[in-house]
């Protein structure tokens, strides 16, 4: 099942009762209807592999980007093609604002094959990402290492502000590491790189 870092503590809130189960706001909720699907899954699935005898896996993934040429495609995601896209062509880029915890299309691939292929998956959910918080300086150098000179401005995109992240720590991928044996092949200088080459290879 696909899940998302977005049902992490920056998408939460309540709790404020103190963990008392007697009162109504013992336990956080999800702040976007994005993340309160994700969370509803999870549990959906999880319930399932205990009462049905099955496993599952809700692997979720971090911001992806990476190599895309069709439609669509989750916001961050075409955040960063566009920014590499204007990059590319001598125009300015924009990037989100705020930290943010990223993973590359091809490590959200290996990891769900992982999963896939795992012997003794049981049930449970699973981080993917780049094991790391990104700040907006270090996307825009990372850009800047691709393209030399590229000029970027941090803002937040029409109509995405609401759904992105800035959190101050990463996921935990121990249980990923132990289970699915996942450890992310692409930092973010690595990911960023290989994007642009991609993106002269075949969108130039």
């Amino acid at each position: 099942m696909v899940s998302s870092s977005s049902v992490l503590n920056h998408y939460l809130e309540g709790g404020a009762d103190g963990g008392n189960f007697g009162k109504e706001e013992a336990f956080p909720r999800p702040t976007t209807f994005y993340s309160a699907t994700k969370q509803a899954v999870e549990s959906l699935g999880l319930n399932y592999a205990k009462w049905c005898s099955i496993e599952f896996a809700g692997l979720r993934y971090g911001a992806v980007f990476g190599p895309w040429s069709g439609a669509g495609g989750g916001g961050p995601s075409n955040i960063i093609r566009e920014a590499m896209r204007n990059a590319l062509a001598g125009k300015e880029a924009t990037i989100p604002p705020g930290t943010m915890e990223w993973v590359y299309s091809k490590d959200a691939a290996l990891g769900t094959v992982l999963a896939l292929d795992a012997r003794n998956l049981g049930s449970g959910v699973f981080n993917l990402t780049m094991g790391a918080m990104t700040t907006p300086g270090e996307m825009a150098a990372a850009i800047g290492a691709v393209v030399p000179g590229a000029k970027v401005k941090f803002e937040a995109p029409a109509g995405t502000g609401v759904s992105l992240s800035n959190r101050d720590h990463h996921a935990d991928l121990g249980r990923s590491k132990a289970t699915l044996g996942f450890e992310p092949q692409f930092r973010l200088q690595d990911a960023v790189r290989d994007l642009g080459e991609w993106m002269r290879k075949y969108m130039g």
